[in-house]
């Protein structure tokens, strides 16, 4: 069976009002919850410096979850079954760890700071600075490009609308919320992304399971490879360890 003959699964009219009914959305959340975070440097930059854990931690982690993570993820399911995934995934969770321990140590010593470049000036000069920034640009096109790419391919895919007209609609969204409330406008978008990818994957899951049963996920654990059931006492399981879940991803 071609899958592809599924798709588009909506017309182009139930699509733009999708992307218009998301607009709506987060613009309504942000000038509620945003409100008066563009007024100063302190509040647009570092949304007062009054995040605290929970948002913290949760616009964080929504962070982590963007396009290159999500395809690696689902085609380390795929092929390596509960093995692959649990490497690569915990690759991902010391990754964390150990910018969690370096960040509050850099937030004791530069309270307040702005930019990881600025700290890094201050610390240990202009060139410094410039190395960071460099990494640090490279890295924004980076994601921006494939998490631009992948949201208008899902889209186009889905709906038949251009990927071009996609793309821009998605810019001009971030850029407005992201103009209007800074920082904190963000936080609430992450959030407002953790809450649809729980509430998506438990609606998706019990539809699944409730038309075909746990078998078929049971059957697949080990991946299409079929070896992918175990985490230590196999050769194929130290294998994915050393080459490629021990090294883990520092942005993936």
């Amino acid at each position: 069976m071609d899958v592809m003959k599924m798709f588009p699964i909506m017309s182009q009219t139930t699509g733009l009002l999708l992307i218009a009914l998301y607009a709506i959305g987060v613009f309504a959340l942000t000038s509620f919850f945003a409100s008066g975070y563009n007024k100063t440097k302190e509040a647009y930059l570092v949304a007062n410096r009054n995040i605290g854990y929970w948002q913290g931690s949760m616009t964080v982690g929504a962070s982590w979850i963007w396009a290159g993570g999500l395809f690696v993820a689902a085609q380390q399911a795929y092929l390596n079954g509960l093995t692959g995934l649990f490497w690569f995934s915990l690759g991902n969770f010391f990754a964390l760890i150990i910018f969690s321990v370096a960040a509050e140590k850099i937030a004791q010593k530069y309270g307040e700071g702005f930019t990881i470049s600025q700290y890094f000036k201050e610390k240990y000069g202009i060139y410094a600075q410039m190395l960071i920034l460099f990494q640090t640009i490279l890295f924004v096109l980076q994601a921006f490009n494939i998490n631009l790419f992948a949201s208008a391919k899902s889209m186009n895919l889905l709906t038949g609308i251009s990927p071009l007209i996609i793309s821009a609609a998605i810019v001009l969204i971030a850029m407005t919320y992201s103009w209007r409330g800074g920082l904190k406008a963000g936080i609430i978008t992450d959030i407002t992304k953790l809450l649809f990818i729980w509430v998506g994957f438990t609606v998706v899951a019990l539809f699944l399971f409730g038309k075909v049963g746990l078998e078929p996920a049971l059957a697949g654990i080990g991946g299409k490879t079929g070896q992918g059931v175990s985490l230590f006492d196999s050769p194929f399981a130290w294998g994915l360890f050393f080459g490629f879940g021990k090294i883990g991803r520092a942005h993936v």
